[in-house]
C-alpha cells in the first residue's frame, strides 16, 4: 500500500470524528449555527497553517510557502473547499450526519465520472466497480436515511458538498506535487476567510455558549485539518479511482467509533456495508492490475 493510500485512511479516520463532535457541539449548545461551526472549522485551518507553515519554512521565506506561486487552479481549489464545508456544515444541521454523509459520498462516484475530463486519465471498469460498491456501502451503513422527502435544501446543501469536493480534489490531484501541501492548505483557508466573512455579515452567526461546545467544536475543526493535510497528500500522489474508494472508509471508521465509545449494536446490514466498502478498496487495485 502506497503512502498516498496511508495517508487517505488516516484522513478518513480523522474525518470520522467530526460530524460526531459537531453534533455533541448542537446537544450542548442547541442555538449553534451551521455557520459558526463552520467558521470555528476555518478558524483552526489559519491557526493550523500559519503555525506548521513557520515551523517547516524554518529560516526561509513563510510568506512563499502560503502564497505560492499564485496560480488560478490554487483560488479554484480554494473557492470549491469553501462551498463544500460550509454547504455539509448546513447539510448536517437540517438533515442530520447520517443523511448528509451519504450525500456527501457521491463524491466518490463524480470524482470517478469527471476525472477523464479534468485529468485526461482513463477509468477503468475496476474504477467504477469500486466507487458504486463503495457507495451502495454507505447507504447500507446509514439504513435509517431515506432520500424521500424532508428537508429539501438540506439534500441540495449535501449534494453541492459532493459535487465541490468532487472538483476540489480533483484540482488537488491536477496540481500533483507542484505546489506544497501547506500551500495548497493556504488558499483553502483564504478562500474561506473571504466567504465566510461575507456570509456572516449577511447573517450574524450563532456561536456556543458554552465552554464545552466551544471544545468540541474546537477538536474537530483540528481534526478536519489533519483529515485535510492527509488527504491532499494523498490526492497529490495516488490514483484519483482509488482514493475516491478509500475516502468511503470515513463512514466505517465512524460506524467504529460508535461501537467502541458509544456502546452502538450494527445491524447486519451496516456490517455488511462495512465490509463492502473494505473488500471494494481492497479488490480494486488488484482488479485494475489484472485487468492491466
Amino acid at each position: 500500500m502506497g503512502r498516498g493510500a496511508v495517508a487517505m485512511l488516516m484522513g478518513c479516520v480523522l474525518s470520522a470524528l467530526v460530524g460526531p463532535l459537531f453534533a455533541l457541539a448542537r446537544a450542548a449548545d442547541p442555538a449553534l449555527s451551521s455557520l459558526a461551526a463552520s467558521c470555528v472549522r476555518v478558524a483552526a485551518q489559519v491557526v493550523f497553517v500559519l503555525v506548521v507553515t513557520r515551523f517547516v519554512s524554518g529560516s526561509g521565506s513563510w510568506r512563499g510557502l502560503i502564497l505560492g506561486d499564485g496560480r488560478r487552479l490554487l483560488w479554484i481549489w480554494g473557492f470549491l473547499g469553501a462551498i463544500c464545508v460550509a454547504s455539509f456544515y448546513a447539510s448536517m444541521a437540517r438533515i442530520g450526519f447520517g443523511a448528509a454523509s451519504v450525500l456527501a459520498a457521491a463524491s466518490g462516484i463524480l470524482m470517478t465520472a469527471l476525472s477523464p475530463f479534468v485529468l485526461g486519465r482513463r477509468i477503468g471498469l475496476a474504477g467504477w466497480l469500486g466507487t458504486g460498491a463503495g457507495l451502495v456501502g454507505v447507504a447500507l451503513l446509514n439504513p435509517g436515511v431515506s432520500l424521500a422527502g424532508g428537508d429539501v435544501w438540506g439534500w441540495i446543501f449535501g449534494l453541492v458538498s459532493a459535487m465541490t469536493a468532487a472538483l476540489a480534489y480533483l484540482a488537488v490531484a491536477r496540481l500533483g506535487e507542484q505546489q506544497h501541501t501547506l500551500t495548497v492548505m493556504s488558499y483553502w483557508a483564504i478562500a474561506c476567510v473571504l466567504t465566510h466573512g461575507a456570509a456572516a455579515i449577511v447573517e450574524a452567526p450563532q456561536f456556543p455558549a458554552s465552554a464545552a461546545g466551544w471544545s468540541l467544536l474546537a477538536v474537530g475543526g483540528f481534526a478536519a485539518c489533519l483529515s485535510q493535510y492527509l488527504m491532499t497528500v494523498a490526492f497529490q500522489r495516488g490514483d484519483t479511482a482509488w482514493l475516491a474508494t478509500l475516502s468511503y472508509a470515513a463512514p466505517v471508521a465512524s460506524m467504529l467509533l460508535d461501537v467502541g465509545f458509544f456502546a452502538a449494536r450494527p445491524t447486519g446490514g451496516e456490517w455488511a456495508g462495512a465490509a463492502l466498502i473494505i473488500v471494494a478498496g481492497a479488490a480494486m487495485p488488484l482488479m485494475a492490475r489484472r485487468s492491466g
